[in-house]
């Protein structure tokens, strides 16, 4: 199902042509999607976990803060140039 979502994402992405750059001043145009794995019951550390163990950061010791730090920064650091 992830590949598919992502496949989807994709080929929206490459039909609109939406990109950050395209629409000056719109950043919502363009949005980093990590598509993972989560258990049923996910919780927001759990997902902050997958999304983290995805991009291969570092987990051990983090509070819920500073997990959904590193997401943000994680994903902003792996949008598409």
């Amino acid at each position: 199902m992830c590949e598919i979502a992502a496949a989807f994402e994709d080929s929206w992405r490459e039909l609109h042509r939406t990109h950050p750059e395209a629409v000056p001043g719109c950043r919502d145009a363009w949005a980093p999607v990590a598509y993972v794995q989560t258990p049923v019951t996910a919780k927001p550390k759990s997902t902050c976990k997958a999304i983290l163990d995805f991009y291969g950061a570092l987990t051990q010791r983090m509070d819920l803060p500073e997990m959904i730090w590193q997401v943000a920064a994680s994903l902003g650091d792996h949008l598409p140039s």
